[in-house]
């Protein structure tokens, strides 16, 4: 593999654990050891949910139903609940995006208590 690939896949693998890292100092969690790959799957675990981290350099990025499937089999399987964050890398210009994706029915329940908590509902 020419250097500047070797380069440029290195970088690639530091940001996704600095994605990760971050992810699990937010949520109160822990990186998964080797990024899923061992025994233990997913990218972050919390006491609740099973976190998969996607990033990107680019405007844009494909959401694959198998990440959605994945995770969702992943956290079950251990009683956690399915996340998948996307990070937008920003770059020099804008500033990083970072987008949390839930199931439906997770996102509802969450409302609802919200709603019935916050002060200024109606």
């Amino acid at each position: 593999m020419p250097k500047y690939l070797e380069n440029a896949h290195k970088n690639k693998i530091k940001r996704s654990r600095s994605q990760e890292k971050r992810i699990a100092r937010e949520y109160r969690g822990r990186v998964v050891a080797g990024s899923g790959s061992g025994r233990e799957k997913g990218d972050v675990n919390t006491r609740t949910y099973k976190i998969e981290a996607k990033r990107t350099d680019t405007e844009r990025i494909s959401i694959r139903r198998e990440w959605l499937t994945k995770i969702t089999n992943q956290a079950i399987s251990v009683g956690r609940l399915p996340l998948l964050e996307i990070e937008f890398e920003g770059g020099a210009t804008a500033p990083n995006l970072q987008w949390v994706m839930l199931e439906k029915s997770e996102f509802l329940r969450l409302l609802s208590i919200y709603e019935r908590t916050d002060p200024f509902s109606t």
